[in-house]
């Protein structure tokens, strides 16, 4: 591990960095770019507007931001401050947004111009609204708050098993630790250009900032939603990105779309996690990079940070299983595969992944009833603490982890973790609705999914009617949490205990169709190619020309993907599709292109 450092926290460290390499470039967003030396300074001044603001409270201060770039600084700005930050999604639906401002309580919400109304309307009262634009360089003459190692640096939400997110709060020392173990690994220096695709209200966004910029490298935010994955490897090449950090969806996707030819020449280290990934995926690794190129594959959580990690080169050997394996436990972390009675499991033994480090999480955002069962002390070492994943694995002759999926609800869907009781509560608030189950059908391995299905029942004067669940849903979860497939039941099969049976609706056959509505057709041969392609991409029919893409499950990547064959299949290039891509819409969009354009 690096040395020397183990007393800092991250504001300490970024000063650190900033008087060492001023001028060096710490963050790219498209034409904007900011050094070191201004990254600190900014920071300084936003934190103190936060102390200014908050005259002491205790408490937390959230961020809502487009810009990946100005999130930074607030970001930067928070952990100076002394205060944990929670960053927001611009993106959710107000509702969530909503939700997790209650639970988490801010002092302050800090956020940028074009956002600066919606932030003042969400805030509650007692929770001022900074605009960082407007923060001057101030010099106080005083030092900023002393900030201890073990003061909380973030909370981030996750999905929750009780139906609402909860939150994970992480330390200073902490981050620290596990961006020191990822540098060492990757050999990050100040040569180095990350890539940042995600939104930073994911907690692994916000793990790449300080991996990155808390080791001088410079950090190159891309935006997915609004470029998508057809423009990526174009991107990694012009911007000389020399660590990809991805998804292995995305990773696969903009690997299969290269010529067999393409190299992208600039890459060092491919870097996946968030999903399983496959040996097809090594092959792609290994035929779009140089020999130099290194491929990690790693395994992380929220509440236990990175976990193992499996490197792999151009010379390694041919993986005997199609799933690659997560690999072995960093310094400083053990993993226990543990039967159902606790006992330790034998090799290649299926069973619950404990986590032990002193570099857990502290627990869970005013949840200690949560705290009690994830977490216990480690009787082999002390100072160490135990964390029940709930996450299924095994360890092969090699010492090699592998991830097996899940034992409670939350599942994969596209790469996003999803609690199927999170949006079973979402359903059970609709109107009408009186009990709802929801699966995820088996994608290419257990837990993982492309669709989720709810199966519901409802009161005896209330109408099927799918299309308005799905409207409410929308105002209440991300796209990736909307079921797609509806099926409507008198009622839902039951153990002998009296829970749902959710094997016996497992081996229902899945709907195809979103059940329970009357459809109106499309009414041309456009609007009848436009519903096919919804079909084959959300894997539904029959599409209504009134469907909207995004209410039948599409997300900020799926819709790249249309775009792509919208413009093959008719020779036009859309605006960005938003709420309100209906089948009609876009064709009066397609025709109104023609007209304009002969």
């Amino acid at each position: 591990m690096t040395s020397g450092f183990m007393s800092d926290t991250v504001g300490i460290r970024l000063a650190k960095i900033a008087r060492r390499m001023p001028d060096n470039v710490a963050i790219v967003e498209r034409a904007a770019k900011i050094t070191f030396a201004q990254l600190d300074a900014e920071a300084t001044a936003i934190a103190w507007q936060i102390v200014a603001a908050t005259r002491g409270r205790p408490g937390l201060v959230c961020l809502l931001f487009e810009s990946k770039l100005r999130a930074i600084q607030a970001i930067f700005g928070a952990c100076k401050s002394g205060y944990g930050y929670v960053s927001l999604d611009a993106g959710d639906p107000e509702k969530r947004l909503r939700f997790i401002l209650r639970d988490s309580e801010p002092i302050a919400l800090l956020t940028e111009g074009t956002l600066e109304g919606r932030a003042r309307t969400i805030a509650s009262a007692g929770c001022t609204v900074i605009d960082i634009e407007r923060v001057q360089h101030r010099d106080e003459g005083l030092p900023l708050p002393t900030v201890a190692c073990e003061a909380p640096a973030y909370l981030y939400y996750t999905s929750g098993s009780t139906g609402h997110p909860k939150g994970v709060i992480q330390t200073h020392g902490n981050l620290l630790f596990f961006a020191d173990a990822y540098a060492n690994a990757l050999k990050i220096g100040t040569g180095d250009r990350l890539s940042l695709l995600n939104t930073l209200s994911i907690a692994a966004a916000n793990k790449q900032v300080f991996r990155g910029l808390l080791h001088g490298a410079t950090l190159c935010a891309y935006e997915m939603r609004r470029d998508g994955i057809p423009q990526l490897a174009d991107w990694l090449d012009r911007e000389r990105i020399t660590v990809l950090h991805a998804a292995p969806s995305v990773f696969r996707e903009m690997a299969n779309r290269l010529p067999p030819e393409r190299l992208l020449r600039h890459l060092r280290a491919i870097h996946l996690g968030g999903e399983s990934v496959y040996a097809s995926d090594v092959d792609l690794f290994r035929n779009h990079t140089l020999e130099h190129c290194i491929f990690i594959n790693q395994l992380a959580s929220t509440e236990a940070g990175v976990i193992a990690q499996h490197i792999i080169d151009h010379r390694s050997p041919v993986l005997a299983s199609a799933v690659v394996p997560v690999g072995r436990s960093i310094e400083g972390m053990r993993v226990e595969i543990r039967r159902d009675d606790g006992t330790i499991a034998g090799v290649n033994e299926v069973g619950e992944m404990i986590v032990c480090s002193s570099h857990l999480s502290p627990g869970y955002w005013r949840r200690p009833e949560l705290d009690v069962a994830a977490f216990c002390s480690d009787p082999l070492q002390t100072g160490w603490r135990q964390y029940k994943s709930g996450d299924l694995g095994r360890i092969d002759e090699a010492g090699n982890l592998h991830f097996l999926g899940r034992k409670s609800s939350r599942v994969k869907v596209r790469g996003h973790s999803v609690d199927l009781t999170e949006v079973e509560a979402a359903l059970m608030g609709c109107a009408g609705v009186t009990k709802a189950a929801v699966l995820a059908p088996g994608g290419a391995l257990p837990l993982e999914s492309e669709r989720l299905v709810a199966y519901l029942v409802v009161a005896c004067d209330a109408e099927r009617n799918s299309a308005l669940i799905r409207r409410r849903l929308a105002s209440l979860l991300p796209s990736y949490m909307l079921p797609t497939g509806y099926m409507f039941l008198d009622a839902l099969p039951l153990t002998a205990s009296g829970k749902i049976d959710r094997q016996a609706l497992a081996v229902m056959e899945p709907p195809e169709a979103i059940q329970g509505r009357e459809i109106e057709p499309p009414r041309n041969d456009l609007e009848r190619s436009i519903a096919g392609i919804f079909a084959q991409m959300l894997k539904l029919a029959p599409i209504d020309r009134n469907d909207d893409f995004f209410l039948l499950g599409g997300d900020s990547l799926s819709v790249v993907e249309l775009q792509r064959r919208l413009r093959d299949t008719f020779g036009v290039a859309l605006a960005n599709p938003s709420e309100g891509a209906t089948v009609a819409g876009i064709a009066a969009e397609i025709r109104s292109q023609r007209v304009a354009n002969p």
